[in-house]
């Protein structure tokens, strides 16, 4: 079980508190302090090692500027167009393919059944005809239309072996010679043939195809498809263009509308007539403008108030400026001073909370930075700070924690909550009073009681204590009213948790923080 340590500070004793160890009158190095920390300036360009600068890409230079909104990045509506006109030249080198594989295969199956068809026919009328004889090759005019599509076909007609009529001019023997089926090579062509035979009459008839025909009708197929396909393509570009552009014409609109508006015009935008797609952008950006509306009002609100507080010990310096003599009395001249001191130290106190209270509204924490702490060690030091202050109020200072209490925070600002809650307590404590601070554990978490012996606050007044320049309880001390609204933010940032705990033994507010 670690030791704990519980140490009093007593008015009049607390000089002789360096047997504690860390506890002295004069503050210890390393205080706490509302500026950020000061980050190591980067190196100049000439103690650059070489490597160190990455030059980017010129497609990452261009998504960069496409991010910024230069006149380089493309519109909705051309990268629209853009991916359409890939698709749809995509769609149409498979859509051809697709004709040119189905127009072949159908074409062929088309040949073949027409030859099934024709050769049993032919072979009927050439059994009919036992005398007929060898009539010569087929000749054709040359001026005749379809002359040349009959070298695409075969037709040879044969009787007990003797030939009897050839549609390709060939030898004899030759032709006589073709199987009755499969694929064969004559006059310089590869024919894909089918035969008939008539047992009775010995007479046979083969017909055939040129191979090469089937994929060329389907290529001429194919091309008058690809015609009238490519022009239906330009049409229905044409049409998704003119559809786009007046399909995009509310989003011009609204965009011309945020062009129109003053800078300082934080109004709700016109939702009047705007397509669905755009209502969630439009209702997003008024939530925005709404927040920055808020936040401008309490900037607005803060910035008077602050000129407020500020005028009170700006005047009260002026004033013992202006009513110093300097032929007065050393003794009149001393109280001047101090009056002007007291002033001064008012001022430099509410300019140092306004400057913290701005740096809890803006600083970014994340758990991910939080660091390996002391907290036995950073209220050893907040309490060091304090012990002029709780000596000049008669207040005696109570400090129980364990001699090593690890927790992961964030130090300085962790420091500033402590100050802020011991500070409150300090203030308002009675006088002679006394204020105890006790580290224990609640629920696996941290916790700080902070408990002083003043009167307290009520139900209503604890909970218009965190606002800005709120005052309770004594309202002669000095201070701005910002302390509990600044340590509020921060427990809020820095995950922990601030309540009010019933009265204890010292019968004041009783605050416990939980980290």
């Amino acid at each position: 079980m670690a030791m704990r340590k519980a140490t009093r500070l007593r008015p009049s004793s607390h000089r002789s508190a360096v047997s504690w160890g860390r506890i002295s009158s004069e503050p210890l190095g390393g205080s706490v302090t509302w500026f950020p920390k000061r980050r190591a300036m980067p190196q100049s360009d000439s103690n650059l090692k070489q490597g160190d600068l990455k030059q980017n890409s010129p497609r990452e230079n261009d998504r960069k500027r496409c991010w910024i909104g230069e006149p380089r990045c493309p519109s909705i509506r051309s990268l629209l167009i853009k991916r359409l006109a890939w698709v749809l030249t995509g769609t149409w080198i498979l859509a051809l393919g697709v004709i040119v594989y189905g127009a072949t295969d159908e074409f062929e199956e088309s040949l073949r059944s027409r030859i099934a068809n024709t050769a049993p026919i032919i072979l009927g009328i050439v059994s009919n005809q036992p005398n007929l004889e060898f009539f010569g090759f087929p000749e054709f005019d040359e001026d005749y239309e379809y002359a040349e599509d009959f070298d695409d076909y075969l037709m040879v007609i044969t009787r007990n072996g003797r030939l009897m009529y050839s549609s390709v001019v060939a030898d004899k023997a030759e032709l006589v010679a073709i199987p009755t089926s499969g694929h064969i090579e004559l006059a310089d062509q590869r024919w894909e043939v089918f035969s008939v035979t008539d047992d009775d009459t010995g007479a046979r008839v083969v017909i055939g195809f040129d191979e090469t025909e089937t994929w060329k009708s389907a290529l001429q197929i194919s091309g008058v498809t690809a015609v009238h396909f490519l022009l239906a393509t330009v049409m229905i570009v044409v049409a998704i263009f003119f559809s786009l552009r007046s399909g995009l014409l509310p989003l011009e609109r609204f965009a011309d509308q945020l062009r129109r508006r003053e800078a300082t015009d934080l109004s709700p935008l016109d939702d009047t007539d705007l397509p669905a797609e755009l209502d969630s952008i439009t209702k997003a950006m008024n939530s925005h403008l709404g927040r920055l509306t808020t936040l401008l009002d309490q900037e607005r609100d803060f910035v008077s108030n602050a000129a407020h507080e500020l005028r009170t010990p700006l005047t009260a310096i002026q004033s013992q400026v202006e009513a110093i003599d300097l032929n007065a009395p050393p003794d009149q001249l001393a109280e001047r001073k101090e009056h002007l001191l007291q002033a001064t130290r008012r001022g430099a106190r509410l300019i140092s909370q306004l400057l913290d209270h701005s740096r809890s509204q803006s600083i970014a924490v994340e758990a991910a930075s939080f660091k390996q702490v002391d907290l036995s060690a950073i209220l050893q030091q907040v309490v060091a700070d304090l012990i002029h202050k709780a000596d000049s109020r008669k207040v005696e200072l109570i400090l129980d924690a364990p001699s090593n209490a690890t927790i992961r925070s964030e130090p300085d600002l962790l420091s500033i909550v402590l100050r802020n809650l011991i500070d409150n307590a300090v203030k308002y404590a009675d006088r002679p009073g006394r204020v105890s601070i006790s580290v224990g554990s609640q629920s696996g978490r941290t916790s700080i009681i902070v408990e002083d012996d003043g009167p307290g606050l009520s139900d209503e007044e604890y909970g218009r204590v965190f606002e800005k320049f709120v005052r309770l309880g004594q309202s002669e001390e000095p201070g701005a009213g910002l302390g509990l609204t600044i340590t509020s933010t921060l427990c809020d940032r820095l995950g922990m948790t601030l309540r009010r705990l019933p009265p204890g033994r010292l019968g004041g507010l009783r605050l416990e923080l939980l980290i």
